[in-house]
């Protein structure tokens, strides 16, 4: 794969989900999957990075299902665009991340409630796919950046091809 056929078509907004300094000289865009094992993995890196350099990055988090083999995928990210909605994202996320097990419809309920965001107006949004269509957004954003496999990071407008170990990406950083 080679990383110039693979850039970053659509620039993030400061409206998205996002960790770290907004305007940092390093940008990562990570397109992730509650369900996905690699993308916790790649999300607890990314992390520690943040806290190595807090004022150097601007995280966004974009989601991409996998929705032919995470069926439970699709209705978290909605969950997570809701909480963003609410101001709830970053504890919504950490939630999702570590409870990726256990994403069925009344486990998202609870964590709405366990965060106080739950209300009959989430509960008819989250049965009625309100939030697909931002989920399938961050999918198509994907698609027209290249994105096949997750967890997929782009470091500056650049799909980041290594492991994405705390090494390999402070290693990548340090040479921007």
């Amino acid at each position: 794969m080679e990383n110039s056929h693979y850039v970053l078509k659509v620039q993030p907004r400061f409206s998205e989900p996002s960790f770290g300094t907004p305007r940092a000289r390093i940008q990562i865009v990570i397109y992730g999957d509650y369900e996905d094992d690699k993308t916790r993995t790649a999300f607890a890196e990314l992390e520690k990075l943040l806290n190595l350099y807090p004022d150097d990055i601007w995280l966004v988090w974009r989601h991409f299902p996998l929705t032919n083999i995470h069926q439970r995928a699709l209705k978290a990210a909605e969950l997570a665009v809701a909480a963003h909605e609410k101001g709830k994202f970053r504890e919504m996320h950490k939630i999702l991340l570590d409870k990726s097990s256990n994403l069925g419809l009344s486990s998202l309920i609870s964590y709405a409630k366990e965060l106080q965001i739950y209300d009959a107006a989430l509960y008819s949004a989250l049965s009625n796919n309100k939030y697909a269509w931002d989920v399938r957004d961050g999918m198509g954003k994907a698609a027209e950046s290249g994105v096949k496999t997750l967890p997929a990071l782009f470091i500056n407008g650049e799909l980041f091809t290594a492991a994405p170990t705390l090494a390999n990406l402070r290693k990548h950083i340090e040479k921007l």
